[in-house]
């Protein structure tokens, strides 16, 4: 899966997956085109910081 794939799947546009996974806009956009990759260590703190978003995300829709 791509990230443009995930972020799609999320329903997210290229700016609100930058804020979720905390970088900027430019930054993300290069990691999408595949100008540019993150380190190993970004990387994993994105993929943290996405996820704690999803589950958070999950959590308040089961207390509505």
């Amino acid at each position: 899966m791509t990230l443009h794939d995930l972020r799609t799947t999320l329903g997210l546009t290229q700016e609100a997956m930058a804020r979720r996974i905390g970088c900027s806009i430019s930054t993300y956009r290069q990691w999408e085109q595949g100008s540019s990759t993150p380190t190993a260590q970004a990387y994993k703190l994105r993929i943290a910081q996405l996820t704690k978003g999803a589950q958070k995300e999950a959590n308040d829709g089961k207390a509505g």
